[in-house]
């Protein structure tokens, strides 16, 4: 079991998100929102960044996550990912930097965040109540390859 997201992180979500994320993914996940053709549940929503949008547009959108306090202005963010394969993990470590009015403050956190492969999910997903729609290797729908950046996976619920 996961422990909580600290406030710290919570507060500078989204503007984490824009600066290593943001132009990525956004168009794709919208797309597939607008075209589900009935609710949409986002599951690890965040702050509510996409789910706002899809909301805005007249997506039927819903959302759960952990509890996120607002954010401040960042100054600065560092993350370092070396991967282990054999353990399927990236250690990160994230360094936060940002202003208050009697200084500047700083919170580092690190910990190990799971991948997983390809075949792995869609091993999961044949087990579970979903069907397998895509698997691609980039948010522009192009093939998943060995040099692929992304693990783009879509499911949808049966009929």
């Amino acid at each position: 079991m996961s422990e909580p997201c600290p406030d710290v992180v919570a507060r500078f979500y989204d503007a984490v998100y824009a600066q290593v994320r943001d132009g990525v993914d956004n168009a794709f996940y919208l797309a597939q929102m607008a075209s589900a053709g009935g609710p949409v549940l986002e599951i690890g929503s965040g702050t509510g960044r996409l789910l706002r949008e899809a909301c805005r547009r007249g997506v039927d959108a819903w959302g759960i996550d952990g509890e996120w306090a607002p954010g401040l202005r960042l100054r600065r963010f560092v993350s370092s990912a070396p991967a282990d394969l054999a353990r399927q993990t990236n250690h990160v470590r994230m360094t936060f930097v940002w202003d208050e009015k009697d200084g500047e403050r700083r919170y580092a956190r690190e910990f190990d965040m799971r991948f997983f492969f390809r075949f792995e999910v869609e091993h999961l997903v044949a087990r579970s109540r979903l069907k397998l729609e895509s698997v691609r290797g980039d948010f522009d729908g192009e093939p998943l390859a060995a040099d692929s950046a992304e693990l783009v996976v879509t499911c949808r619920r049966p009929e």
